[in-house]
């Protein structure tokens, strides 16, 4: 069954007019929601989010809607977002950010084809690592070092992957990794302009790494510190 007949053929049509406003298009698609009809709303959601015609305003909150429903369905819909290449990469970290809250057991298995695959992007690569650092995925351990132990990865992504490593067991073969940045003065720009003071580097994201894996706990460098409510008095 494809999305036309799911959805009716004069919303899908206005849900596509690429000369219809946003506003409009996401009004008709809350009416098209809202319809007590004999299709779920589930349905709906996961057949127009694999519609490539519509805008990308449209398919962001196509996700946040999925992202609302956990099921297996919801699941498979939100990784074929996520490993669309063609998709814009905003859209796709979204989809990534619903399916980590899901907790799947099959994520592991996405952040590292999207970490390992070449001819990814190297924001989505680095994306990858970002989340295996912030789930805490042990089982991806050995990749992370092997990541750091090659030379020729982009900053970017080695930057994420000593994110990466700060959650992971202390061992020999985790430390000699990150110790080999611990100089390296890289520049990254990590993309949190809200909470950054300016350009991060490779040393000091490892050196901040290894205080973690010895138990030293403490912002990164890179980080402005928030201000205690004593000194705010």
């Amino acid at each position: 069954m494809t999305s036309k007949t799911i959805v009716p053929s004069k919303a899908l049509k206005k849900l596509r007019n690429p000369s219809r406003s946003d506003k409009k298009k996401l009004k008709t698609l809350d009416n098209l929601l809202s319809h007590k009809g004999a299709i779920p709303k589930e349905r709906i959601l996961h057949h127009l989010l694999l519609e490539f015609k519509l805008s990308e305003c449209l398919r962001h909150r196509l996700v946040w809607e999925i992202s609302q429903i956990p099921s297996k369905d919801s699941v498979r819909a939100l990784r074929l977002v996520v490993h669309d290449k063609t998709a814009p990469h905003d859209l796709r970290v979204k989809a990534l950010n619903s399916l980590v809250l899901f907790e799947d057991e099959l994520l592991h298995v996405d952040l590292s084809s999207l970490l390992t695959d070449p001819v990814e992007s190297t924001k989505m690569r680095a994306e990858s690592a970002h989340q295996i650092g912030g789930m805490q995925i042990h089982q991806l351990k050995p990749l992370i070092i092997h990541i750091l132990k090659k030379n020729e990865v982009d900053p970017h992504i080695l930057f994420w992957c000593l994110y990466a490593s700060s959650g992971f067991k202390r061992s020999k073969k985790l430390v000699k990794a990150v110790q080999k940045y611990c100089d390296d003065m890289r520049e990254v720009d990590t993309g949190m302009k809200n909470i950054a003071k300016g350009p991060a580097t490779l040393a000091s994201e490892a050196q901040w790494a290894m205080d973690y894996l010895n138990g030293t706990y403490r912002e990164p460098d890179w980080v402005i510190e928030s201000k205690s409510p004593e000194n705010n008095s």
